[in-house]
């Protein structure tokens, strides 16, 4: 067995270092959002959907790093979920049958939520993480 499976067989994936401007750009997208000077378009202005999603002509999220953490399609296993709903009257036909949070949440607490979300994908050594 080699260290990448190791790691992979024990829950730990390294994503390729190419992977990592998209997550920083989600990060600054997630930034503006709890600034108040920016806003969420789903899909449409998320690096790493642009990069997974739409450049493969596919809505299968393969090989995005949040896939391989959640194993769920549309960033629907992360704090994300909880944005959409606080901010949308109904829910995409992917998240329709998983748990609906109430909309009560506060919304800096899930911008909070999604950007700790975004930066724990990042490398360890990654200057981010010691923010």
């Amino acid at each position: 067995m080699n260290y990448k499976s190791f790691l992979t067989r024990i829950g730990i994936t390294l994503f390729p270092k190419r992977i990592i401007p998209y997550i920083e750009g989600a990060l600054r997208k997630w930034d503006c959002i709890a600034q108040g000077i920016g806003t969420d378009e789903g899909m449409w202005n998320c690096p790493l959907c642009q990069v997974f999603v739409y450049a493969r002509g596919t809505n299968k999220c393969k090989g995005c790093p949040v896939f391989k953490r959640t194993g769920a399609k549309g960033c629907s296993a992360t704090p994300y979920r909880y944005f959409y709903v606080r901010n949308n009257q109904t829910l995409p036909h992917y998240m329709q049958n998983s748990y609906n949070p109430s909309k009560h949440i506060r919304q800096c607490d899930v911008v909070e939520d999604a950007i700790e979300f975004l930066v724990s994908l990042l490398p360890e050594d990654h200057p981010w993480r010691k923010e």
